[in-house]
């Protein structure tokens, strides 16, 4: 039901962005991505579009704000396009408000494909005019994480069998935990609040495709102190025990893409 549709993607993550792509081509739509608002913007002024999928946490300019651009355009044709959000941070999907800002859905990241897919199939069947009732709004706090370090499973099943986009999206996972320690390390230095929750919201989704239970306890913890204006000091302590831990986490992730790469071969 979704060949050809045309979808735009809202979504500076690379991992998310690379694995939201190659999902949504597998269903037959022609994906353009976004990494900015402003680019998505543009996108949405020179190309149709179908269909919108929105990270609500996008950096200068939150996914918030550019659905009530959407919603506001001049152009009737980009204000009565559809919107799905999907968005890491639980403390939005709670926000009874969400559905007083254009919505057409919202689904907690790791969200089931299968949902994701009903859904933009059922935006796409219906008129072009928006759809305001409150049932089409959806919280779905996704996959739970199972017991263990972490659990490959979900993101694999979500590369559809390709090993070497499971493994790319594990190296990419990798950089961006660097990426995360050094971001933290400046911001608790400087004591940036915003800076620490950003960095936090960032690598949360990540964690949560691997399922990686205990580290993703530690980093909301961290960006529920950082969103509260917690003390600097107890954010410093959860962020030395994730550092304490981290190791054990890429070995995690190498002997995991290990073991499948070696059944691979016995297969």
């Amino acid at each position: 039901e979704l060949q050809g549709a045309r979808i735009l993607v809202f979504e500076d993550n690379p991992i998310n962005a690379e694995l939201l792509e190659s999902r949504l081509q597998s269903w037959g739509c022609l994906v353009r991505l976004a990494d900015r608002v402003p680019v998505g913007l543009r996108i949405l002024e020179q190309h149709p579009v179908d269909l919108i999928l929105m990270d609500l946490r996008m950096p200068q300019m939150d996914g918030f704000q550019a659905t009530n651009l959407i919603r506001t355009h001049k152009n009737p044709a980009i204000c009565r396009i559809p919107v799905i959000a999907l968005t890491a941070d639980f403390m939005a999907v709670e926000n009874q408000n969400i559905r007083e800002l254009g919505l057409d859905s919202v689904l907690l990241k790791p969200y089931d494909s299968q949902e994701l897919y009903t859904i933009m199939s059922t935006l796409c069947r219906q008129d072009a005019s928006r759809v305001s009732s409150p049932g089409a709004m959806r919280n779905d706090r996704g996959i739970r994480s199972k017991e263990g370090l972490i659990c490959l499973n979900y993101l694999e099943s979500e590369c559809v069998g390709d090993a070497d986009l499971l493994s790319k999206l594990v190296i990419m996972f990798k950089g961006n935990l660097l990426e995360f320690a050094g971001r933290m390390k400046l911001c608790l230095l400087q004591e940036d609040h915003a800076g620490i929750a950003e960095a936090a919201h960032k690598i949360l989704s990540s964690l949560k495709l691997i399922q990686a239970t205990f580290f993703l306890n530690l980093v909301e913890e961290i960006y529920r102190e950082a969103s509260e204006g917690g003390k600097i000091i107890r954010i410093n302590s959860i962020y030395l025990k994730f550092l304490r831990h981290y190791p054990m986490l890429v070995k995690a992730l190498e002997c995991e893409l290990e073991k499948r790469k070696h059944n691979g071969d016995e297969s």
